[in-house]
């Protein structure tokens, strides 16, 4: 099992003059109530957070390559030959490969990698990004734990995000450990918060409409495990069996017991 970190990477502040470093401002940010001080980019903090094995960086031909070659303790041949690049407007998942390398080292692990994506200004390119998304999908397992950072590249990349974590749920049951925006501030500590809690809420909107269209609590019953008092889920459990062998009685009483019941939802959900 891996720990796995998809973060999205933007342009910073623009540098002046050639061969000068676009940046962000550091501050410090505050995650699960810990501190970590004087940072650059979110996805410093959750890496140290969470102890991340992987990960794996999206951004833009203009995006701070040259400042994630900075955090990763790159060489200077490789953080001038990004800039340069960058400059030249010519930057390819290919001139990242060395980066790559310097983000496996300090992980201590292998298998991280940057890639470049145009801007989604079109249907094409937003096709091309979706299929960069499905690279790295392809390259994590249904065991692995999945992070998203979307704090620092805006556009359509941020919405694709959502959309592909919801894919890795649905095509590869993958559960998404956390999908993170960080809110930055001047004069106090920013504070990254973890928005996984939307897709807990498609989870639950997709019961209900499962049990109004298909008569199916499957997925209620399997939403409900562990977060209702056991009475209450034994009777929805008892209720799932009446409706698999559409027994009228067995279903009338099971839904005058849950109706005793109801509030034990109203807490747990």
């Amino acid at each position: 099992m891996a720990k796995i970190l998809i973060s999205l990477l933007g342009t910073g502040r623009q540098a002046k003059g050639d061969n000068e470093k676009n940046e962000y401002e550091r501050t410090d940010y505050i995650l699960d109530s810990q501190l970590y001080k004087q940072l650059t980019f979110t996805s410093n903090a959750i890496i140290k957070h969470y102890d991340i094995n992987r990960v794996y960086y999206i951004g833009t031909n203009q995006s701070m390559w040259d400042n994630i070659a900075d955090i990763f303790e790159a060489d200077d041949d490789c953080t001038m030959e990004l800039l340069e690049s960058k400059e030249n407007h010519k930057l390819k998942d290919s001139d990242l490969m060395k980066l790559n390398s310097f983000i496996d080292k300090k992980l201590k692990n292998n298998g991280s990698k940057c890639y470049v994506v145009e801007d989604g200004e079109n249907e094409d390119e937003l096709w091309r990004i979706f299929e960069k998304f499905l690279e790295i999908l392809d390259e994590v397992d249904s065991k692995d734990e999945l992070y998203f950072d979307i704090t620092h590249l805006f556009r359509s990349v941020s919405v694709m995000s959502f959309i592909m974590a919801e894919l890795a749920q649905i095509d590869k049951n993958i559960k998404i450990k956390g999908f993170f925006y960080g809110m930055l501030k001047k004069d106090e500590p920013s504070l990254i918060i973890d928005t996984s809690l939307f897709f807990e809420l498609l989870q639950w909107s997709k019961a209900i409409e499962e049990l109004e269209n298909f008569a199916s609590l499957k997925r209620l019953v399997e939403l409900s495990n562990g977060r209702v008092d056991t009475n209450a889920y034994n009777s929805l459990e008892y209720l799932e069996s009446a409706f698999d062998i559409a027994n009228m009685s067995a279903i009338f009483n099971a839904v005058k017991t849950l109706n005793t019941q109801i509030s034990h939802f109203k807490k747990g959900v």
